[in-house]
């Protein structure tokens, strides 16, 4: 392996955590807005990628 990137980044206040499979390949992103506590969800398949909004509470 040549680098390892966090899992978790904070910049401006925003945190966005990444989940990854086994090789290493992106999975998961979750940006989380600290104002509202709104979260971005995208889902990575292959060449695909599917935005999803949650709220704070999870329903969306």
């Amino acid at each position: 392996m040549i680098g390892v990137l966090p899992l978790t980044v904070t910049y401006a206040g925003k945190t966005t955590a990444y989940g990854c499979g086994a090789d290493g390949a992106r999975l998961k992103k979750i940006e989380t807005d600290p104002v509202t506590g709104t979260q971005d969800v995208t889902l990575y398949v292959g060449p695909l990628e599917t935005p999803k909004r949650r709220t704070k509470t999870g329903k969306g």
